[in-house]
């Protein structure tokens, strides 16, 4: 990307429009770039970091906590959730919601989820590797749902439990 402005004098370079070319790739999160007299540019990025997983065909797409595309695999790296909802224009804020809640998981949690659904933002299901499904509902009380999780998996034949209202959790 910044090959074609080697060996263009400092004074015709435009750091405001290097910047805008380094951000449009899917990797960058965000860039600046300087002047850096007399001879070099500064350019400093801040990439963007998977969060999960959302299958796309036989590869997978990576997203960032925005649900911004990170980078596209042919296999999730290993602890990433993988999220099971399509990537349309109109599920962007179901997604979304989903990594809200994949990002306010405690580490001991999200470590067994296996995949993260939804069909609407406030419908969000986490099914962990043991086969348990958890209807978390949507990102709020998230601290107190994966309380109530811990306490839960603890009962014998759980095979799924309804974290949606904390206080009342449901175990079936």
């Amino acid at each position: 990307m910044l090959a074609q402005e080697v060996g263009v004098p400092l004074i015709r370079l435009h750091p405001d429009l290097i910047e805008r070319r380094l951000t449009a790739l899917s990797p960058v999160k965000q860039a600046t770039v300087k002047l850096a007299w007399p001879t070099g540019l500064d350019v400093r990025l801040e990439p963007r970091r998977a969060a999960a997983a959302v299958q796309d065909g036989s590869a997978y797409i990576l997203l960032d906590p925005e649900a911004a595309p990170v980078t596209t695999v042919e296999q999730p790296p290993e602890g990433l959730p993988i999220i099971a909802v399509p990537l349309t224009e109109g599920n962007r804020r179901t997604v979304e919601s989903v990594l809200r809640v994949a990002a306010a998981l405690p580490e001991w949690l999200s470590t067994q989820v296996a995949s993260i659904g939804a069909e609407t933002v406030d419908t969000v299901t986490l099914t962990l590797a043991s086969g348990v499904q958890v209807i978390w509902g949507d990102s709020s009380q998230s601290a107190l749902k994966a309380a109530a999780v811990e306490v839960l998996l603890s009962q014998p034949s759980v095979t799924s439990i309804d974290v949606t209202a904390p206080e009342s959790p449901v175990v079936r």
